[in-house]
């Protein structure tokens, strides 16, 4: 079993991922590996296939816009400091209706 699968299904992802409203999952850099299951392409595709919007926060994103498309992202934001951090997660939380 793939290590991304096997994080996912030990946390019981797939239930606490159906009973939100959204998912929010980043790392460093989202590139071609990203495409070839690392977590977040993992938590992409699982919330792809449940219709749970999934939204990334990254340091960079290197991907282009037909790759982003594959992994169905409702939304990716870059994201390197701890300010950008705050300003992309209060402008996720206002967009999907969080206080």
């Amino acid at each position: 079993m793939p290590g991304a699968a096997y994080v996912l299904d030990t946390l019981g992802f797939d239930e606490l991922m159906r009973a939100s409203r959204a998912v929010v999952t980043g790392e460093g850099k989202l590139d071609e590996q990203t495409l070839a299951g690392k977590a977040v392409g993992e938590v992409a595709t699982r919330c792809r296939q449940a219709g749970v919007w999934c939204h990334a926060v990254v340091g960079r994103n290197a991907l282009d816009q037909f790759a982003v498309r594959l992994l169905d992202f409702a939304s990716v934001s870059e994201a390197g400091t701890v300010e950008e951090l705050r300003r992309v997660g209060y402008s996720l939380s206002r967009e999907r209706g969080v206080t």
